[in-house]
């Protein structure tokens, strides 16, 4: 388990060089839709970005008293800004599995285009990290990427959705996945026992910050969560 602690800046590369030998009419590193493009590019890196369930609940300019704004749009763009093409939608209340059932269809929508599993990036975070997870088990390949924030609930509430997904379905969990939450957070925390549930089938990690934000470190487009998402990402 690692800790780390914030910083600030980052540097935008390689868009110029994405853009100018992509194929004519082809998504683009550096832009988002809220569906798979209808001309895709075989050699870009495409990223799904899910939300939390409280822009579900409120709408694209969700507000929490203790955490503030949920800053979705300034989300997507800075991830854009890395050098990915950036899938996500606002997305009005939906079950969990019935979500991850769709984003695993748009991944297979990609890679049977020739994007290389490796190249696509599945993110979420609290119940759209959850959603991450279901996609994981759902999808079945080893070479897929996925970054769960702050999903792997505990207590009473959200913490009962993981324990019986722990018990049902950690077991089929496949790819590459990176668990990511804060020290302080209340709501969420380890995804450790799904890993251990899924034995050999993930490469798993999990990094642990010591922000003091809690479940609102992922509430914007802060650079310690986005640096770790294009670290595993890019591998």
């Amino acid at each position: 388990m690692t800790v780390i602690r914030p910083l600030s800046g980052f540097p935008a590369v390689l868009l110029f060089l994405a853009a100018f030998f992509a194929p004519a009419g082809a998504a683009r590193a550096g832009e988002s839709f809220e569906d798979v493009p209808a001309a895709i590019d075989s050699q870009a890196k495409y990223l799904f970005y899910m939300h939390g369930k409280i822009v579900e609940d409120e709408g694209r300019y969700a507000f929490h008293p203790v955490y503030g704004p949920y800053q979705y749009d300034d989300i997507v763009k800075a991830l854009a800004a890395r050098g990915f093409v950036v899938i996500s939608e606002v997305r009005d209340y939906v079950a969990k599995g019935a979500y991850a059932r769709k984003v695993a269809g748009q991944v297979k929508k990609l890679i049977a285009a020739g994007v290389a599993p490796a190249n696509i990036t599945v993110i979420g975070h609290s119940k759209g990290g959850f959603i991450t997870m279901l996609a994981a088990a759902g999808l079945g390949n080893s070479n897929l990427n996925f970054v769960n924030m702050a999903g792997c609930g505990k207590g009473s509430g959200f913490g009962k959705g993981f324990r019986k997904f722990v018990a049902r379905d950690a077991s089929r969990l496949q790819g590459r996945i990176l668990s990511l939450y804060d020290s302080s957070d209340q709501i969420a925390g380890s995804c450790r026992r799904a890993f251990e549930k899924a034995a050999g089938n993930v490469e798993s990690k999990e990094i642990v910050f010591d922000t003091g934000e809690g479940h609102g470190l992922f509430y914007g487009p802060e650079k310690i969560w986005i640096d770790e998402v294009v670290k595993w990402a890019d591998r």
